[in-house]
Parts: C-alpha cells; structure tokens; sequence
C-alpha cells in the first residue's frame, strides 16, 4: 500500500502499513500501541475524530477488523487467523479524519 496523507473537503486521508510486531512500515500522522495478540491501536495526531475507516490483511488469509474508537483520535485494530483465533499479522489501513 503507498503511503499517502491527504486532505479532502476538510477532511484528511491517512494510510499506512503496520507490521505485525506493531512497527510502522508505511504511512505518517499516526503511532501505534500493539497490546495483546492480533490487539493494535492507531492513535492519529493532530485530529478530531475519526470518521470513516478500512483495514486489510497483508498477503496472508485471516480476517482484521476495526473497533469503535475509544478517544477521538484513536482506532483500535483487532486481527485473526483463518481459526478465528487472535495473531498478530501486518495490516494496511485507510481511515478519513478531521483536522484540529
């Protein structure tokens, strides 16, 4: 996925790729907190809100999913294996947010 942060009638596009071990691989504006297995927050800086998101498995069969926000500039990201069971697996994500 190529890294890009745009802005879009008042709204900004961030992506990025996050790594399995929670390391940034693509992509700026945002950090991560990598919890338990397959349990990741994105917290994005200088936002809002979140507004709208997406996320997809990297290469490899399993499921990601996107939690309900916690804070206005975070986005908790939850993976699995084809199982059903929580692992830790690189992930790319496209959300919309609001500037400050």
């Amino acid at each position: 996925m190529r890294s890009r942060d745009s802005d879009s009638g008042g709204l900004r596009t961030i992506t990025g790729t996050v790594l399995n071990t929670g390391s940034i691989f693509a992509g700026t504006g945002f950090t991560v907190t990598k919890g338990a297995a397959g349990v990741y927050t994105l917290v994005f800086q200088g936002v809002r809100f979140v507004r709208t998101g997406a996320v997809s498995l990297h290469g490899v069969v399993g499921y990601a999913g996107l939690g309900t926000p916690t804070q206005p500039n975070q986005l908790p990201v939850s993976t699995w294996n084809s199982s059903g069971t929580a692992t830790d697996t690189t992930f790319d994500f496209s959300v919309q947010v609001m500037p400050i």
